[in-house]
């Protein structure tokens, strides 16, 4: 048993001998353009077969029991150890073949990534990294088409990022910044310029402001007229309502007097539903009315206010025109909400309480 095993570890030793051989070749082949190639002759191979011939006829003849390579004893016990024999016999065929005894495992790995990184890989410190081949094959090619010997690949990709943040940060500064705005715009005026324009713009904003709170409160009308007209519809009547339902606001005074935390309730509820809905509406109804309420309240001041006032106030006269429009807006919404409230009344009134 122990002759076949012989042989047939003469066969693997042969074997892994001829296909490392061509690998190894093969490898160096494909890295360095046929370099090396040429070196593997003939006369070493046969040199090498005989020997392992020549060992072969030893074993088979009981001069030598070499126990420790057969292939039993590579491939049982522990595998470090039996990797580390299969190693020592894979650089002992390459040692063979190629005729340096200095050979050792991954030389010619090692030697093909300095000479293509220009890193020293027998060294314990230096680690070959994924893609630094192709880093550095674009980098010399980089820097060959730009005449750069500094240039590393990502170098323009960089240099425009930071060229990108640059611009978006000047942009932002001059286009976002007060400051600079009023000195790009205002400058090219004189100070009386300035003040006029000034002072049309802050006019402008308090009518804005102003036509945004009055649609807003009468968003907030329209919610208390709702919940109105839906106590109306649920509560029924009562004693005091009997009693005064001769008169419309005696009536209605009666009703808020009885059901008025049910009111407040279902006004909640109505400006949860439609809250959302309604602030778009006084967004839009906000933009498209500030040019219609500008005009209108450039019409107040001059037909409104006396003359004295607005050659002498400039600027009180404006104020004026301001408060006016203000109190419009809170005579606009007293009647919307008493119209409201009478039309859930006397809705109720006829149609539900039948008093």
């Amino acid at each position: 048993m122990a002759r076949y095993w012989r042989h047939g570890h003469n066969v693997i030793v042969s074997i892994l001998a001829v296909i490392l051989c061509f690998s190894q070749q093969t490898v160096s082949f494909s890295i360095q353009l046929n370099h090396r190639a040429s070196a593997v002759s003939v006369r070493r191979i046969t040199k090498v077969f005989t020997s392992l011939h020549a060992r072969h006829k030893q074993l088979d003849h009981g001069h030598r029991d070499d126990e420790e390579t057969s292939p039993s004893s590579i491939l049982s016990g522990n595998p470090r150890s039996s990797s580390s024999k299969l190693k020592s016999l894979v650089e002992s065929a390459v040692q063979s073949i190629i005729g340096d005894q200095d050979y050792l495992f991954g030389d010619y790995t090692k030697k093909r990534l300095s000479d293509l990184t220009g890193k020293d890989y027998n060294s314990s410190n230096a680690t070959y990294e994924i893609g630094e081949i192709t880093s550095d094959i674009v980098s010399h090619t980089g820097g060959v088409i730009l005449g750069n010997d500094q240039y590393r690949f990502g170098d323009l990709t960089s240099r425009a990022i930071r060229g990108a943040e640059v611009s978006l940060h000047t942009w932002k500064g001059r286009t976002l910044d007060p400051v600079h705005l009023y000195n790009q715009y205002m400058d090219q005026f004189t100070p009386d310029q300035r003040n006029i324009l000034i002072v049309a713009f802050i006019r402008l904003l308090a009518i804005a402001l102003v036509t945004w709170g009055f649609y807003g409160n009468l968003a907030t009308s329209l919610y208390f007229c709702g919940g109105w007209l839906q106590t109306c519809v649920t509560a029924p009547p009562t004693d005091l309502m009997l009693k005064q339902h001769h008169t419309l606001i005696g009536l209605s005074k009666a009703f808020w007097k009885a059901n008025s935390p049910l009111i407040i309730r279902n006004f909640i509820k109505v400006r949860l539903v439609f809250a959302p809905l309604m602030l778009i509406l006084q967004g839009a109804a906000t933009v498209f009315s500030v040019l219609p309420m500008e005009k209108f309240v450039t019409f107040m001041e001059r037909k409104w206010i006396p003359k004295g006032i607005q050659s002498r106030f400039p600027v009180w006269t404006h104020g004026i025109a301001l408060v006016l429009l203000f109190a419009i807006g809170i005579v606009i919404l007293s009647l919307v909400s008493s119209i409201g409230v009478a039309t859930g009344t006397t809705l109720a009134y006829l149609f539900k309480w039948q008093i």
